[in-house]
C-alpha cells in the first residue's frame, strides 16, 4: 500500500488495452478501438449506482511532511500510478478483503506538442471494479469501464489524472497493477506508449503492488449482477450455468486466452480459409459467454472483419462494413453466410466446442478483394456471465493477397511469474511468419524494463539457420556462445546464465516454439518485462513487444 500522498491528488482511471476511437492513425484508416460489444442483444455491463463523493482524509498532526506530488517530470511523459485504502472495513490501516482501493493515475507531459492520449488498464486479479468509480480530470473521457479506457488530449506541461476504486476478495495475498499509456502528436517529437510507474519504489516503470492482510471480508461487496437480455433471445439450448460464487469461495475471475495457438499466415482473396481461437475461463467452462475475433491493423472494427460467438444463445455474428452493428447469424454447423464487403462468415462450415474445458472456435472465412494488400493482426477477446473480460490479445498475423511481411510473435509461457536468483526460469515463445516458416530467422528474447537491448537486461538470440543460441554481452557489443538447443553447454554474462542443454526449439508447420531455460543473477534481481521480437529472411522485423512480466528474488 503506498503512503498518502500530502494533497488530495487528481486520479486517473484506467483499464485494458486498445487503441482508441479516433485517438490514433492507423494504416489503413482511422482505427476505432473496439471494447467487446453487445451481440444478440444480452446487456454485457451491469447497471450499478455510482459511488458518493469522496470524504477527505484528515491528516494526523504527527505526520512529516509529505513529498511534494506529484513528482517532478524530467522525461517527455511521465505516468505516475498510486494506490490508496479508502474503505477500511476494519479500520486497521491494513488491506484486507472487502476493503476497497483506488488506483490514482497522473500523466504529466514535457512534449513540445499537444498529444492525443489514451489510457487503458484492467483491474487486478482478485478485485471487483467499483462500477461508476472511473473518471478522468480535468478533461477526456472515459471509453469503457471493462476494460478500462479514457481517452482525451494533453497540452505541453499539462497533467490529467485519472482513478478507478476496486474492491478485494478473498483470495489473494496481493494484488498488482499497471496501466498504458499511448499517445500520437500532430507534429514534433512524440512518446508511443509509457506503462505507469510507482513513485515510491526506485525502480522504473514498475507496477504498484499492494499487500492483502488482515482478517476475511467484514462485509459483503456488491454482487456483480447477471446480464439482463433486452430481448428473449432463441436458445438453441441454453448452458448450464455454474452458480455465481460467494464471499466465502474463490471470486470470479475474468477469461483468458491461452498463450498458445499463434496463427500466422496467408491467403488470396477469394480462398476459404479457417482461423481458430480458444478461450478459456478460470471459473470453469460453463462461466464463458462470448468470444470475439477480430482482424485488423489494430483491435478495431473500422476498416476491420470482426466476428463474435455467443455462447448464451449459440449464434455466430458478423460486424457490418460500418463497424456500428452486428449482423447475427445462425447456430455453428448450421444457417447461411454472412457477408461484408470485405469477408464471408461460412457459418455452416463453422464450429465451437468444449475441448479440454476451453472453448474452441473454427472460423471459416473467405475474405473479399477489397480486404487484400495487408498483413492484419489477429485479436481474440473472451466474456463471462458477470461481464468480466480478457482484453483483446493478439494471436498472431494474416497477410491477406500479398507477400513479404515480417515475421510475427506470439504469447510468452507463463505471462508472468517469479524465480529466486539462480533457479532456473523456463519461458517459452512461439513465432511464425506469414509467408511461411522457412522464411522465419532470428527470434528473439529480451528481459529489462524498456525495449532497448542496451543498459541493464538480458537479450538473447536463435538463429534458426545456424540452429544456434547466442546471449548479448553486458556491454551490448559482441554476441556469445552459438551452442545448439540442448547441447552440453551454458552461456554466461554478469545478469543471466543461459542452460542450453535445457533449451529447446521445435518447427511445426507454422510455429517455431522455443523454451528459454535461464538462471538469473541477484546482480539482475528485480520486476522485469518480457518482451519478444523476430527477424525473416527478407531483412523484415518485427517490432519488440511486451508479452509480460517476471520478478527476479533474492534467495
Amino acid at each position: 500500500m503506498q503512503r498518502e500522498r500530502g494533497s488530495a491528488m487528481p486520479f486517473v482511471v484506467m483499464a485494458l488495452v486498445l487503441v482508441a476511437l479516433g485517438v490514433v492513425a492507423l494504416s489503413p484508416g482511422t482505427q476505432t478501438e473496439a471494447a467487446p460489444p453487445v451481440v444478440a442483444g444480452i446487456t454485457e455491463t451491469p447497471t450499478e449506482t455510482g459511488i458518493p463523493a469522496d470524504t477527505p482524509t484528515p491528516t494526523p498532526t504527527d505526520t512529516p511532511t509529505p513529498t511534494p506530488w506529484p513528482p517532478a517530470c524530467a522525461e517527455p511523459l511521465c505516468v505516475w500510478k498510486v494506490d490508496t485504502l479508502v474503505d477500511d472495513l476494519a479500520h486497521d490501516g491494513q488491506v484486507s478483503p472487502g476493503d476497497t482501493v483506488e488506483y490514482g493515475v497522473v500523466i504529466q507531459s514535457n512534449l513540445s506538442a499537444t498529444a492525443a492520449f489514451t489510457f487503458t488498464d484492467q483491474i487486478p486479479a482478485g478485485t471487483t471494479l467499483v462500477a461508476g468509480s472511473v473518471n478522468v480530470s480535468p478533461a477526456g473521457s472515459v471509453v469503457s469501464e471493462i476494460p478500462i479506457i479514457v481517452a482525451g488530449s494533453i497540452d505541453p506541461g499539462g497533467v490529467i489524472t485519472v482513478r478507478f476504486r476496486v474492491v478485494v476478495q478473498v483470495g489473494p495475498d496481493r494484488i498488482c497493477n499497471m496501466g498504458l499509456v499511448s499517445v500520437r502528436c500532430a507534429s514534433g517529437p512524440c512518446v508511443a506508449d509509457e506503462p505507469t510507474d510507482d513513485p515510491d519504489t526506485p525502480v522504473n516503470d514498475d507496477w504498484t503492488c499492494t499487500d492483502i492482510r488482515g482478517p476475511a471480508m467484514t462485509a459483503t461487496p456488491s454482487p456483480t449482477l447477471s446480464p439482463t437480455p433486452t430481448q428473449t433471445p432463441t436458445r438453441t439450448p441454453t448452458p448450464t450455468r455454474t452458480a455465481a460464487p460467494t464471499a466465502t469461495r474463490i471470486p470470479n475471475r475474468a477469461p483468458a486466452v491461452p498463450g498458445f495457438d499463434v496463427w500466422c499466415g496467408r491467403s488470396d482473396p477469394g480462398e476459404k480459409v479457417e482461423l481458430i481461437t480458444v478461450v478459456e475461463d478460470p471459473d470453469g467452462f460453463a462461466d464463458l459467454k462470448l468470444v470475439y475475433f477480430i482482424i485488423n491493423t489494430a483491435p478495431s472494427y473500422t476498416n476491420g472483419v470482426g466476428m463474435a460467438y455467443n455462447r448464451q444463445v449459440n449464434k455466430m455474428s458478423l460486424r457490418n462494413d460500418a463497424g456500428t452493428a452486428w449482423i447475427v447469424g445462425g447456430a455453428p454447423g448450421s444457417g447461411g453466410d454472412l457477408n461484408t464487403g470485405r469477408a464471408t462468415l461460412h457459418v455452416a462450415e463453422s464450429s465451437a466446442a468444449e475441448v479440454d474445458g476451453r472453448l474452441v472456435v473454427r472460423w471459416k472465412i473467405t475474405f473479399k478483394a477489397p480486404f487484400a494488400g495487408h498483413a492484419y493482426n489477429l485479436y481474440v477477446a473472451g466474456v463471462d456471465y458477470s461481464g468480466l473480460n480478457s482484453g483483446w490479445q493478439n494471436i498472431g498475423a494474416w497477410g491477406v493477397g500479398t507477400t513479404g511481411h515480417p515475421p510475427c510473435v506470439g504469447a510468452v509461457n507463463p505471462a508472468s511469474g517469479t524465480s529466486a536468483a539462480g533457479e532456473v526460469a523456463h519461458l517459452t515463445t512461439q513465432f511464425g511468419d506469414p509467408d511461411g516458416l522457412d522464411n522465419l530467422k532470428i527470434a528473439y528474447l529480451l528481459v529489462g524494463q524498456t525495449p532497448s537491448v542496451s543498459g541493464n537486461v538480458v537479450y538473447l538470440a536463435y538463429n534458426r539457420d545456424l540452429n544456434k543460441i547466442f546471449l548479448r554481452n553486458d556491454a551490448n557489443t559482441a554476441w556469445l556462445g552459438g551452442y545448439a538447443p540442448g547441447s552440453p553447454n551454458t552461456i554466461e554474462n554478469g545478469r543471466v546464465i543461459v542452460d542450453v542443454a535445457a533449451c529447446t526449439a521445435v518447427g511445426t508447420a507454422d510455429t517455431l516454439v522455443s523454451n528459454w531455460a535461464l538462471r538469473f543473477k541477484p546482480a539482475f534481481a528485480g520486476w522485469r518485462y518480457i518482451y519478444a521480437s523476430a527477424l525473416d529472411d527478407d531483412g523484415h522485423y518485427a517490432a519488440w513487444q511486451r508479452k509480460g512480466f517476471w520478478e527476479i528474488t533474492l534467495p
